[in-house]
């Protein structure tokens, strides 16, 4: 004991260092102890135990941080590792360092002081747009362009980004303001971030994206946000997969040209469809990436409508083409994470297949970009004609009375002029949450809020309705207990 004892300050003074090398995903800027989130290290036996307090309850991010600071406990040699989850007292701004302050107000948000504020310093940070000018807008194919923005040097570290996270654009077209998420495509460069555009019938953002923008123009962007995707570490060495079909390429193109650059013992397979060699979005960069990493980058191209030599490389990504790889050319059950983007379809069925075929359900991250379901909003907005909500933000009350029109709250409230934040409007980011106060709401879809937040309270108000009288949903509070 007396040698533990001797050598255990050194080693809580490294496992800090380590652990001060986990960034926020929500704020990609800070490290988790930065932000205070790790409350003690201490040596239990021949363990630790690791004191962790979220920057609130129901954080969909916990679990990620939580599987971090094992991984990285666990290949410095840590071990046995236990995590006590402290929640009683709640974070605070207060814990945050000094430098973490700074570093979040270049960010765009400013940590308040006064513990009774209960605006929550990432909400603000999350949904904070800053003016950039296009340096240059690229064509991919017919149909698709890349929009590259200059990022000043005052904001380089607010458009700091984990591979696989988006941007929100916005921009007014006639009287209406209109907000788009859309991936960044490219991996970090000094100076500018870049997302793909595609343009898609009666898409009014995305043909705008297209034909109207030019460089030198200035577009409203939301700093980055999401948590889709992953942060390549240098020591790690990993094996990972891609399925992508159509535009769902453009968030996997960071998270490979990061991954592959960053870690230089890993390797990545790709799995892309697209109806033809023609409609490929990013042909030259994937063909580039392969000649830069020809062993280590595996690249299946699958077209629908193109006939080639081989049949095995004709179809559509479906559960049978995906069994059918595995017989013949891949070897699922090898790779450590599967990144899957696409319609909701191909998703659903490449997840099924997937767990089929051996990998973990936790190995397993999808990005939603696109959402079914309208008919059932409109149905549901009918019953709700004529319902009030109070809406509560920045600490008032807005009465909100919905009509046929609005096919949720967000709508109506954004109608009858409320400033609330949203981006998708899809149900797949939750910048819109909020917690519902009094009475009850139904949600056509979630793609993003988890078990706990619904148990909490918390509700996407771009996809709620109320279905009782009297409703209070409180913007305020979307970060909160």
């Amino acid at each position: 004991m007396q040698h533990l004892a001797t050598i255990a300050p050194a080693d809580v003074r490294q496992i800090w260092a380590l652990l001060g090398q986990i960034p926020d995903p929500e704020v990609p800027v800070l490290t988790i102890t930065d932000l205070g989130m790790v409350r003690s290290v201490a040596q239990q036996g021949e363990g630790w135990v690791i004191g962790f307090t979220p920057t609130y309850s129901g954080c969909p991010a916990t679990e990620h941080l939580l599987g971090e600071i094992r991984r990285v406990m666990t290949e410095n040699g840590y071990t046995p590792v236990h995590i006590v989850l402290r929640l009683d007292p709640p974070w605070t701004t207060d814990w945050m360092s000094p430098d973490a302050r700074e570093r979040l107000r270049q960010y765009g948000a400013t940590a308040a002081a006064n513990p009774l504020i209960t605006l929550n310093v990432f909400e603000v940070a999350m949904t904070t747009f800053h003016s950039l000018t296009v340096a240059k807008v690229e064509p991919e194919t017919r149909d698709a362009v890349t929009i590259t923005f200059a990022v000043p040097d005052a904001l380089q570290s607010a458009y700091a980004f984990r591979p696989g996270q988006h941007l929100t654009l916005k921009t007014r077209l006639g009287n209406e303001e209109l907000r788009r998420c859309y991936s960044i495509c490219r991996g970090a460069r000094p100076g500018e971030i870049s997302v793909a555009v595609k343009a898609i019938d009666g898409g009014r953002f995305s043909n705008y994206a297209r034909q109207e923008i030019k460089q030198g123009m200035a577009l409203e962007v939301m700093v980055p946000q999401g948590l889709f995707g992953y942060q390549p570490q240098a020591d790690r060495r990993g094996n990972y997969l891609a399925i992508a079909a159509g535009s769902g390429i453009t968030p996997m193109l960071a998270i490979v040209e990061t991954t592959l650059g960053t870690e230089a013992d890993s390797q990545f397979t790709v799995i892309y469809g697209n109806r033809s060699s023609q409609s490929m979005m990013f042909r030259q960069a994937l063909a580039d990436l392969k000649d830069r990493y020809p062993t280590r980058l595996q690249l299946v191209c699958l077209f629908s409508q193109e006939t080639l030599d081989s049949d095995l490389l004709y179809g559509r990504i479906n559960g049978e083409k995906l069994q059918e790889l595995s017989r013949t050319l891949i070897n699922f059950s090898q790779f450590d994470e599967a990144f899957i983007c696409g319609p909701a379809a191909m998703m659903d069925e490449a997840e099924t297949t997937l767990l089929a075929l051996g990998m973990p359900k936790k190995t397993l991250h999808l990005e939603r970009f696109n959402t079914p379901g309208s008919s059932v909003r409109r149905a549901a907005s009918v019953q709700a004609q004529g319902q009030t909500v109070t809406v509560r933000q920045d600490g008032r009350d807005r009465q909100v009375t919905l009509t046929a029109d609005d096919e949720s709250i967000l709508d109506a409230a954004l109608r009858q002029g409320a400033d609330l934040p949203y981006a998708c409007k899809g149900g797949v980011c939750a910048t819109c949450k909020c917690k519902v106060l009094r009475g009850n709401v139904s949600m056509a879809t979630n793609y993003s809020l988890e078990a706990d937040e619904l148990a909490a309270g918390y509700v996407l108000s771009c996809q709620a309705l109320p279905i009782t009288p009297d409703v209070i949903v409180d913007f305020d509070a979307k970060g909160m207990a």
